[in-house]
Parts: C-alpha cells; structure tokens; sequence
C-alpha cells in the first residue's frame, strides 16, 4: 500500500463520516471512526470533527466526548470545541458545555 492509498482511505473515511453528520446515522460515523483505528489509519481534524458532530446530532453526547478526549489538546480548535459544547447542549448537558467554553478559554483556542 502506497501512501497515496493511504491518504485516499483517510479521504474517504472523513468523506462517509461527515454525511453521517449531514443525517446519516450516527451509528455509522462511530463504526467508521472505529475502523479506521484497527486500519491504523491517521484521523484528522476533520475526522474528529464530523465524528463528533455526528453524535451530537445522534443525541449520543456522552459518545462525542470521547473523540473529542483522543484528540490531542494542541489540536483543538475553535470548530472541535463548539461542535462538543453543541453535542452536550443537545443533551442538556450545561454543565458539561461550560466546562468545556471554560477549558477553551484556559487553552487560548482563539474564536472564530
């Protein structure tokens, strides 16, 4: 397998798990982002953001912290923590949402 195969797997793994975020089912984003674990894939930050808009939009908030808990604290961003503060608000989880608004501002994620 050359790198390029590589790259393109990546592609179209983000590609099938951001339309679970665009009404697929959730099940499948979580399935996908699975996967590509034990194909010892590299996820981006576009895999984690769609994996974890997907659930929150499954009302599975519980399930979008833990993407949101892999993913390095350097590559959060703006995006990655909204789409999280989104995931928990949906499943009114406040608590949670400000815990997160108040671990973005502790880290500096500059908002866009």
């Amino acid at each position: 397998m050359t790198a390029d195969n590589v790259e393109d797997d990546v592609i179209v793994y983000n590609a099938c798990i951001s339309s679970c975020s665009k009404g697929g089912p959730w099940q499948l984003a979580w399935i996908l982002q699975n996967d590509m674990f034990v194909r010892r894939l590299r996820k981006s930050i576009v895999t984690y953001n769609s994996c974890i808009d997907a659930l929150g939009k499954g009302a599975k908030w519980e399930l979008a912290l833990e993407p949101f808990a892999e993913l390095p604290e350097k590559s959060r961003g703006t995006i990655t923590y909204s789409t999280c503060i989104t995931a928990c608000e949906k499943g009114r989880q406040w608590q949670r949402a400000m815990f997160l608004l108040k671990d973005m501002v502790a880290h500096k994620v500059k908002r866009e």
